[in-house]
Parts: C-alpha cells; sequence; structure tokens
C-alpha cells in the first residue's frame, strides 16, 4: 500500500486505503534499450472511486499525466504503443480480468495470460 500512497498523493491516503483491493500481481521480462531482459513483478490494485472523489497529481517522478479516457481510447492508446510497457500489461491483465479480452475475441489468449504471469527460474539461469 506504500507503493499506492506515492502514486495517489497524501491527499487521499484514507480514501485509498479504504477502497484499494488487492487483485494480483503480473510478472514479466521487459527488454532494456540495450537488448537485456530484465524481470519485472508489478502488484496490481483496483480502486473503484466515484467521479470527483480523487484528484489525481503525479507525484513521483515517474508518471507525465493521468487522464479519464473511455474503454475505446485506452484500447486505442495501448494498440499505438503509448503506453510505458509496465502500465500496458497492468490495463492488459485488468481487460483480462473484466472479460474484455476473452478467448472468444483473442487469438493469442492463452498466450497472453501466460507472458501475464511468466516464471522466472533464476535459479536455473
Amino acid at each position: 500500500m506504500h507503493a499506492m500512497r506515492k502514486y495517489y498523493g497524501s491527499d487521499h491516503n484514507q480514501f485509498v486505503r479504504a477502497h484499494a483491493h488487492a487483485v494480483g500481481a503480473v510478472s514479466y521480462f521487459f527488454r532494456t534499450a540495450r537488448g537485456w531482459l530484465q524481470p519485472e513483478v508489478e502488484f496490481v490494485y483496483d480502486i473503484c472511486a466515484p467521479p470527483g472523489a480523487l484528484v489525481l497529481r503525479p507525484m513521483d517522478g515517474e508518471v507525465e499525466s493521468f487522464a479519464l479516457m473511455t474503454l475505446e481510447e485506452t484500447v486505442a492508446h495501448m494498440r499505438r504503443g503509448e503506453f510505458k510497457p509496465n502500465c500496458a500489461v497492468v490495463l492488459l491483465d485488468f481487460l483480462i480480468r473484466r472479460g474484455i479480452v476473452t478467448p472468444d475475441n483473442e487469438p493469442d489468449y492463452m498466450q497472453i495470460v501466460t507472458r501475464l504471469h511468466g516464471r522466472f527460474d533464476i535459479d536455473k539461469w
């Protein structure tokens, strides 16, 4: 929960503590600009907030801005590669958990799900 506070800002700590729910984690390999594979784990939280309940501000130096988008706009930005890879992975996990991306509408569904929850067999490296 500490990591979430820095993203949502101190003004909303109590709201976040009361409404955020851990829903899982995604793990994957990220290829760096130099071609190295970097293992990543992102803990995933859902928060349901009524309109106007949160005014999000970038506070951590990593987030450029926040924008409220429709599902269609979000998917379009993802398809154009306009989200950072770690953000796109979490959004894809959300779309799967909500039944928006399914085996019926995504031919690579099993490959995507498997890659969202990769194993790091570091002991075999």
